[in-house]
């Protein structure tokens, strides 16, 4: 059994502790932020435009030719499965646990 009501100098494994009380406390430094007076204070839809039309570089965009393309076929390809799909339906097979695929126009025999 370990006794627990012992002194806080040690800890339950008999090692004594590192104290906190004789480490020196850390320094915080504030740091200072100067203001960019380049930059427009008010909320001006008109002079907010030029100041990032000055001054923002405009970037490559995001997808290529080739990363368009492929992606409108995913997309088709998705259309075309859910397309496919609504042709379906799934239902229990026979009383049995596993699912079977039937048809639209064989939903009235599932159960047969």
């Amino acid at each position: 059994m370990l006794d627990f009501s012992g002194s806080l100098r040690y800890d339950i494994h008999g090692r004594k502790r590192k104290t906190k009380a004789l480490s020196k406390p850390k320094k915080y430094h504030t740091k200072y932020h100067t203001r960019n007076f380049d930059k427009p204070v008010n909320k001006n839809k008109e002079v907010l435009q030029a100041y990032k039309e000055k001054y923002f570089i405009k970037s490559a965009p995001l997808m290529s030719d080739y990363d368009r393309a492929k992606e409108m076929q995913r997309e088709q390809e998705r259309k075309m499965r859910v397309e496919e799909s609504s042709k379906y339906t799934i239902a229990p097979a026979y009383n049995k646990g596993a699912y079977q695929v039937i048809p639209r126009e064989c939903v009235k025999d599932i159960g047969r």
